[in-house]
């Protein structure tokens, strides 16, 4: 069998087995910062906004903290959810994203081969290009970023940067630099892709010029150094220009966490080596490390990393001497190039994350995958006379692959379910409030209220002015009950003063004033946080509700639903609405009448007979209440607004007669359950 039709054959069944590899992950959802880019982020609604995302870096996120200008990945959000069918099915957008890996796969095997081939010509080049594909294909560490979607981002721009290397390599392309666009559209996908010059610049000098340690520090006409820059010239202007034009577009530097860049980079020494630790062994992968900003150099645990750093850049210089261990040095040197941007130039406020690996760990894979393939041809003709070497070195191979891909699966199960994630979270990163926090956000929505508590309360420890938590104890205390409002309301108070940045703070505190019936306190608190965020969709929709709420509104409101229902006789749902804004302004008696008024409209109305009760039970007539409730559940008897009016009707005429309201409901043979009544419990109307 020739070795090209052997290669198409791995290639197809290795696919086939990626696909599987990622089948348990196309219905993974939206988590974590997806809801500021994309669930929350209104923009993206709008196919037709595409244009507007290269022009409006605001277009990018609901939080003003959190905004860099990525038009490309954006412009992908729409597309998908236009692909959806405008709603927000996280199939499609996976089904994309692992696209894109696929077709980065491709353009990784051509880039890995042609190294090869200049650094070690030999036969063996397209299987040792494949291994090295298969092993970044199948690593567990990549789960993250293809499982997360707005990390399409680091996705999306890794195959630009993969694109643009291997136009430059195909001597066509190069000599009309198309190579140029693929990097263009990578720095409009994600800030990283500028690390693409100093990555040509070490791939010319190496590869091509195939510089040596005496052109470094003793050639002094420099004529080495003076072709690489000439070659990669036209890459480092691209890349200038590119990206002060995304640095002048940025509306804010993304939020830091406030530390020096001196303890950021001291801080990063560890987790560096903790990158390097889950390449090999990929046991600590967390969707939210817990790594801290370290501000004392001489630290053990920076020390320590230092040293192995050190080791590291120390085995890429020594490979540097001869030109087929090259590809080793720049497997080394690309890690941790491709990691700068995060890891040495700017503070970020989360100190590490996995999925920062994605493209740095193209460079351990070159490094590591070399150091083998280097072994084994030297060792060719002992691999060729022994058969267990022959056999055992592909099943091996094989093994290794198997166990990651093995891996990746159980982190797509990781990544199936909120609480599952950041249960893993709690796990992996214990000292991560958040991931606390949002485990115990997993326990509210299933109403274990104490676990909630106890996680909550871990979070507060480690986290005491966050303000996303003050939130959620607000709403937390509001949903379990027995907390006094004024408790509560320190809690949106608290997550207001330290969050003025974040569009939540504003909408949970309004929408509870709102509920409160506090509409002109809420209304101010939505503005200011409408102005802070004009995208938020929720703030813009309790905006809009509130602005009806308010007595200047509601008037207005009136006149236009009176004007309407002369026109339009006819429309009972502008009766209803007319009903129920003269409740809202206790007007009982004129709800009443433009409650009857609908159902001489229509006489089978159930929500005008359940307009009618909630304005009767007002009015304290309950007798009344209780036939227009029970009228309503007679046409509709899953109307649970209706049910619940009816027995606050039944509550009302039981405490005028001195009965218990389940007696009362049984004499009158109205089949309605009451719970035992707490202590704490108000009465509420369900309009």
């Amino acid at each position: 069998m020739s070795q090209n039709r052997s290669l198409i054959i791995l290639s197809i069944v290795a696919l086939l087995f990626l696909v599987l590899t990622y089948s348990n992950h196309f219905d993974n959802g939206f988590y974590f910062d997806d809801s500021h880019t994309i669930t929350d982020n209104v923009y993206i609604r709008n196919i037709k906004n595409i244009p507007l995302f290269f022009t409006n870096p605001e277009t990018a996120s609901v939080l003003p903290g959190n905004r860099s200008y990525r038009p490309v990945v954006v412009s992908a959000n729409a597309i998908d959810y236009w692909l959806a069918g405008n709603k927000y099915n996280s199939d499609w957008f996976h089904y994309d994203i692992f696209l894109n890996y696929i077709l980065q796969l491709l353009l990784m095997f051509f880039f890995y081969r042609k190294i090869f081939d200049i650094a070690n010509p030999h036969r063996w080049n397209n299987y040792i290009a494949f291994i090295a594909v298969a092993y970044y294909g199948f690593h567990t560490a990549n789960a993250e970023t293809v499982n997360y979607i707005i990390c399409r981002s680091d996705s999306l721009s890794t195959f630009f940067v993969m694109a643009a290397f291997v136009a430059y390599q195909t001597e066509r392309l190069r000599k009309y630099y198309l190579y140029l666009i693929p990097l263009a559209i990578g720095l409009f996908t994600k800030q990283p892709a500028a690390m693409f010059p100093p990555l040509l610049l070490l791939y010319v000098f190496f590869f091509e010029e195939k510089g040596t340690w005496n052109d470094v520090f003793a050639d002094r006409s420099g004529a080495t150094w003076i072709n690489t820059l000439k070659k990669t010239a036209p890459a480092w202007i691209a890349t200038i220009l590119l990206f002060a034009f995304n640095i002048h577009m940025t509306p804010m530097s993304p939020i830091n966490n406030g530390a020096s860049k001196i303890d950021y980079l001291f801080s990063q020494f560890p987790v560096m080596v903790h990158y390097i630790s889950n390449f090999f062994f990929p046991f600590a992968l967390s969707a939210d490390p817990d790594f801290k900003i370290v501000d004392n150099l001489l630290d053990p645990n920076v020390m320590g990393s230092l040293m192995v750093i050190l080791f590291t850049v120390g085995i890429a210089l020594y490979c540097f001497k001869n030109l087929k261990y090259r590809p080793i040095t720049f497997g080394i040197l690309w890690f941790y190039i491709a990691l700068a941007p995060t890891s040495t130039i700017a503070p970020r406020f989360q100190v590490a994350n996995d999925h920062r690996t994605f493209f740095a760990y193209i460079g351990l894979i070159l490094a590591v995958v070399s150091f083998l393939s280097i072994w084994a041809i030297n060792n060719e003709k002992k691999i060729a006379r022994t058969p267990q070497l022959r056999t055992g070195i592909p099943l091996i191979i094989g093994l290794i692959i198997s166990l990651y891909a093995f891996g990746t699966y159980q982190r797509n199960e990781v990544w199936g379910s909120s609480e599952k994630l950041w249960y893993d979270v709690t796990v992996k990163s214990p000292n991560n409030g958040r991931g606390l926090m949002n485990y115990g956000l997993t326990q509210m929505s299933k109403k274990n209220y104490d676990t909630t508590f106890y996680y909550f309360n871990k979070a507060k420890e480690l986290m005491p002015n966050y303000s996303q938590l003050h939130l959620n104890f607000a709403v937390l205390k509001t949903q379990k009950g027995g907390y006094s409002d004024e408790e509560i309301e320190q809690h949106y108070k608290t997550a207001l003063k330290n969050g003025k940045s974040m569009p939540s703070s504003y909408y949970g505190y309004a929408n509870w004033l709102y509920k409160k019936g506090r509409i002109d306190e809420a209304l101010k608190i939505v503005q200011q946080g409408h102005e802070v965020s004009p995208a938020h969709i929720k703030m813009k929709k309790l905006l809009d509700k509130l602005k009806g709420e308010t007595e200047g509104g509601r008037q207005e409101r009136i006149k236009e639903l009176q004007d309407a229902i002369k026109k339009e006789p006819s429309g009972i749902d502008n009766y209803i609405e007319l009903a129920n804004i003269f409740y809202k302004l206790a007007n009982y008696d004129e709800s009443i009448k433009t409650a009857n008024d609908a159902l001489k409209v229509k006489e089978t109305s159930a929500r005008a007979y359940n307009q009618l009760c909630i304005a009767y039970n007002k009015k304290e007539e309950w007798d009344k209440g209780i036939e227009a409730g029970l009228k309503a559940i007679e046409i509709e008897p899953k109307y649970q607004k209706a049910r619940n009016n009816l027995k606050w009707s039944i509550k009302g005429k039981a405490k005028v007669l001195g009965k218990d309201p389940q007696v009362l409901a049984d004499e009158l043979g109205i089949k309605v359950k009451f719970s035992k009544p707490k202590s704490n419990e108000n009465k509420k109307d369900s309009n």
